[in-house]
This record gives structure tokens, sequence and C-alpha cells, in this order.
């Protein structure tokens, strides 16, 4: 196989069939669930607060661990395969932006659990979150005497990715809970832009990493609005929690793997690019998706232009 076919195969057709195939088992979870309903009720609605719960909780854990298998399947093919270091070292990661995949199901699960059964509950279980994602930090910051020169930039920047995490998974569900759950998923991959034009410019192996993710999100997508086009229930939109990890672990990434001093505001919107748009949503929520989704496609294809034209547009043809 050659390198073109397998970087496609590993970080597009791949993740993308993995996340499709558990995004569709949330589906068919939900359907099952509805049928075997005994006293008629819909477990769908909110007014069957405990079918909907269970509902919601096993269906989000299932799209939340495929979706991360689908980015650890993807990572094992280009990083780990044909790989000499033991299995042991492997699992942890050789280099510390791999070792992301773990906290980031941790983080995943911890929101799905909570998304469902404690809806109302957000400062504890988001707390909870917080605590897996500063792990999440933890992990991924590079260390070592190679880093010594970059320890100054651990706190601000552990802190940072910190409030990436929680503040981009509270925006995603909060747009869920307002009626957002058949386009948030797009918000995601609006989420990703920024971070693999970063990595891109830097370092080609998150930048794979990055593109599987679009991949898998990409696959999640289709499957979800097919069957919400079949008026079928789904949390498979609970993926959004540890897609918000990958963009703020890859934008770390790309942060301590450059030379280059690009501006703040550019970091910026990698990191919180999803929370912004929220922002924008706030005072038109309670109007008709066809506002809401023009308004939001439009401030991220702006900011996301304003990233391109800084970090790819303004440079010399001769650095392309």
């Amino acid at each position: 196989m050659s390198l073109t076919s397998q970087v496609v195969a590993s970080c597009l057709i791949i993740p993308a069939l993995i996340a499709g195939i558990f995004a569709w088992a949330t589906g068919w979870f939900a359907r099952r669930v509805r049928s075997k309903n005994s006293d008629g009720s819909d477990p769908a609605r909110p007014n069957d607060a405990k079918a909907s719960n269970g509902l919601e909780t096993a269906g989000g854990i299932i799209a939340e661990i495929g979706w991360c298998m689908a980015m650890m399947a993807a990572m094992g093919m280009r990083q780990w395969v044909g790989s000499e270091t033991g299995l042991v070292e492997t699992i942890v990661g050789v280099e510390s932006w791999q070792r992301t995949i773990w906290p980031m199901m941790l983080f995943g699960i911890v929101l799905s659990i909570g998304a469902a059964t404690q809806p109302d509950r957000g400062a504890s279980r988001y707390a909870l979150a917080g605590l897996t994602a500063a792990l999440a930090a933890f992990m991924t910051l590079p260390s070592g005497e190679n880093w010594s020169d970059q320890l100054p930039l651990h706190r601000s920047w552990s802190g940072l990715m910190v409030a990436s995490c929680l503040a981009n998974a509270w925006a995603l569900e909060s747009l869920v809970r307002q009626r957002g759950d058949r386009w948030c998923l797009l918000v995601l991959l609006a989420g990703f832009a920024t971070p693999a034009m970063l990595t891109a410019l830097n370092y080609a192996a998150p930048a794979e990493w990055v593109l599987a993710s679009i991949a898998a999100t990409v696959g999640a997508t289709g499957v979800i609005a097919w069957q919400a086009s079949r008026g079928a229930p789904s949390a498979a939109w609970m993926v959004v929690f540890p897609g918000c990890v990958v963009i703020a672990s890859m934008t770390m990434t790309a942060r301590f793997y450059t030379y280059e001093d690009y501006p703040r505001w550019v970091y910026s919107i990698a990191l919180f690019l999803p929370a912004m748009i929220r922002f924008i949503d706030l005072p038109i929520q309670s109007r008709s998706w066809r506002l809401r989704v023009p308004v939001a496609a439009l401030v991220a294809i702006g900011l996301m232009l304003a990233c391109a034209n800084e970090l790819i547009l303004s440079e010399p043809t001769e650095n392309w």
C-alpha cells in the first residue's frame, strides 16, 4: 500500500466507517428501546424521564466510545503499526500528544453519562469533567529535558486547555438543549478547522489525527442525518465531548511544536470557536433553525477565513 493510500485509509475511510457504525448502533438501540416500551409512552420525549435518561445514557456512551475507537484506529494505523517499542510504551504513547486519547475517552464518558442522568446538575458533573480535562492537559504537555525551555508556558497553557474543553463542551451541549442537536456536529467540525491548519503547518502526525477526527465526525453526522430523516431518535450527538478534547489538545500541540509566533487571537479562535458560535447564537436561540444555522455558518466561515489568511495566505509563496 502506498503512503497516500495508507493516509487516506487510516485518516479518512476507517475513522468515518467506525464512527458511522457506532452512530447507527446508537439509533438502532434507541428504536429497540422505543419498540419495547410496553406502556406506549415515547422514550424520546422529555416527559418520559426515566426511559429517556436510560436511552440517552446508553446511546451517548455507545456513540462516544465508537468515536474514540475510530480515533484510536487512526492513530494505531499511522503511529503504532510497525513500532519497535514495547506494548506498554506503545499504549502510553511515545509522544505526549498521543497520550491524549485516554483522558479524552474518560472526559467523553463522564459528560455522556451526566448529560442524560443529571441535566440540571451541570456544576457537579462539569467539575468532574474539569478534573479529566486537567489530566488531559497534564498528559498532552510535552516534558523532559528537551522541553525545559518551554516549561514556563505549561501553567498558562494547561489552564487554557481545561477552559477550552469545558467551554466548548458546555456550549455544544447547551446548543443541543436549545434544539440544535441536528447541527451541533457541524459546529464541532468548524472547531477542528483552525487546529488542523496549525498542526498542518508544523507537524504532520497530529495534523493527520485532526483529519481523522474530522472524518469520524462526518461519518457520525451522515448517519445522524439519515436517522433523523426516518424519525429515529439518537444520542450520537454526544461525540462532541471527546471532540472538544481533540480541539484543545491539538491546538496545544501545535503551539509547542513550532518556532513561529502566531497572534494570540488565532489561538483563541482555535481553542474556543464552538463557544464563540454558541455565544452569537444565544440572542436568537428561540428562533427557527433557518435563521440560526446561516448565522452560525457565517460566523464560523468568517473566523476560519481570518485564521487561514493569517496562517496561510499571508505567508510568502516560497514558504508554502
